[in-house]
């Protein structure tokens, strides 16, 4: 199921012209914290122009546990947005953390969406056959468009509107103008 979630994830950054970067070799030397590179549970992490997003695997745990997780998760996220505002002045920070539904883990969802200290965060919920509230991640949320919508051409009812549209497809914005400039008397 996680690899599902990936997935979405993947699909949804790539979209939103995010690009997976393998964060480990930038947080492995500069900070002696994260001795392997990764924050815990880390499933993925993707940057753009502005932003940084970091994917957690908080499921199967306790809300104790996920809620230390997650205070660390948004500590790595932070030192990594502070390492890329070396370069550019303002970076933000998404941590999306994957949870089991539980009845426990509701009160979490409220409160840690509700802090925006540091770091934006969202929490995606494992269901029976999908992953819940993915919509949500604010700048990947919105899913890939399956076909892209078409205009019906536009056709005028009334034949002065026809004329008008057949002469500025003749002639041009600028010579039509020009032409209705001098049928009217602007000075009345």
């Amino acid at each position: 199921m996680l690899n599902q979630l990936l997935e979405i994830m993947n699909e949804r950054a790539s979209d939103a012209q995010f690009q997976p970067v393998p964060v480990e070799q930038f947080m492995v030397g500069d900070d002696q914290k994260w001795t392997d590179g990764k924050a815990p549970g880390q499933l993925g992490y993707w940057e753009s122009e502005f932003a940084s997003v970091l994917l957690v695997d908080l499921t199967n745990k306790s809300v104790s546990d996920v809620e230390r997780m997650a205070k660390r998760a948004e500590n790595y996220l932070d030192a990594r947005i502070l390492q890329r505002e070396r370069k550019k002045p303002v970076v933000d920070g998404y941590l999306v953390m994957a949870v089991s539904p539980s009845e426990e883990i509701q009160g979490f969802i409220l409160t840690i969406e509700r802090n925006t200290l540091f770091v934006r965060k969202h929490v995606v919920v494992q269901g029976d056959s999908k992953w819940e509230r993915c919509e949500r991640i604010t700048p990947i949320g919105l899913s890939r468009s399956e076909t892209p919508p078409v205009s019906p051409p536009y056709t005028p009812d009334d034949m002065d509107a026809k004329g008008l549209l057949d002469a500025l497809e003749n002639m041009g914005s600028k010579d039509l103008a020009k032409l209705h400039g001098k049928e009217w008397n602007l000075n009345e």
